[in-house]
């Protein structure tokens, strides 16, 4: 009998485009934190100095880009990404502000943060490194506080 994982942990370092991610994937959802959100996309320099990177961002400049090459344009990323994977396979709905959806964005966040701690992580995990969000202070998509 095959035994599957409850979820499947993410991570993004990288020492050429500095912009840490951590992540869980269940079989319904997909939880991004993006600790650098300020940042944008970054590729990694073998990427960004490849001639399929220079004909996105010429399609991006011409806008004749494909809807699905937008996010390679992005200033500003969201802190926290969550994707309904059954409802949204191609993760365009970013689900992450929904109320009804903030007890399984912070149940996803618990367990990433107790994946971080398990493998001694130097990142806070994501409840720890966001305060002010869970608290309810701050907007988890765009850093604005609320009244």
């Amino acid at each position: 009998m095959n035994q599957w994982r409850q979820y499947v942990f993410l991570e993004r370092n990288w020492h050429d485009s500095w912009s840490p991610m951590r992540g869980l994937v269940t079989k319904q959802y997909k939880l991004i934190c993006n600790y650098r959100p300020e940042a944008g996309y970054l590729p990694s320099l073998d990427i960004r100095d490849s001639p399929s990177f220079s004909e996105i961002e010429r399609l991006l400049r011409e806008n004749s880009a494909h809807e699905q090459l937008g996010w390679y344009s992005l200033e500003k990323l969201p802190r926290f990404e969550l994707y309904d994977l059954e409802r949204d396979p191609n993760e365009r709905d970013n689900l992450a502000a929904e109320p009804g959806l903030r007890g399984i964005l912070e149940s996803l966040m618990h367990r990433l943060g107790n994946e971080m701690k398990k493998t001694a992580d130097f990142l806070p995990p994501p409840l720890n490194a966001f305060p002010d969000w869970v608290k309810g202070t701050i907007d988890p998509l765009d850093g604005r506080r609320s009244n």
